[in-house]
């Protein structure tokens, strides 16, 4: 489909783009599937965030991500759009089991391109859904820091 100028235009202006969190099929991978708006957001030299889902990892319960893990999310992002390099990977603690499946993890963070941020932005223990107040934390570290260092 044709992009709509106005998210090109928008693209164009931002200092950030955040992708995520959301439901990945239906939410963050669309905007990958517009090829000009897929175009102008690996283009763009606004830095970029990208939001893994909670739900995500081998013992997920939602449907949509059952069997899912954190890198099968970011093989997903790769496969729509191989030349996307983001500058940070936010993934919640909880996602990860064991320190083997943080190290592949970090591995395939390292591969794509960029750094992971690995904390929690759970809203609770087990809540599927992102705590906006650690989000808006998270970022406002992520973009202090990218300009000091």
């Amino acid at each position: 489909p044709p992009a709509r100028p106005e998210a090109i235009a928008a693209i164009g202006e931002a200092d950030w783009i955040i992708m995520g969190p959301g439901s990945w099929f239906s939410s963050v991978l669309p905007h990958l599937m517009v090829p000009d708006q897929r175009s102008a957001i690996c283009e763009s030299s606004a830095q970029r965030i990208i939001v893994l889902n909670l739900d995500a990892g081998a013992d997920s319960h939602g449907d949509e991500y059952a069997g899912y893990t954190p890198e099968d999310h970011l093989y997903l992002i790769q496969q729509y759009a191989p030349n996307l390099i983001a500058n940070y990977r936010v993934v919640d603690q909880s996602v990860i089991s064991n320190a083997v499946e943080l190290e592949r993890l970090r591995k395939k963070v390292i591969e794509m391109g960029g750094e992971l941020v690995f904390a929690d932005v759970r809203k609770s223990p087990t809540s599927v859904h992102h705590d906006i107040e650690k989000l808006t934390q998270i970022f406002g570290n992520i973009m202090t820091n990218s300009l000091i260092g």
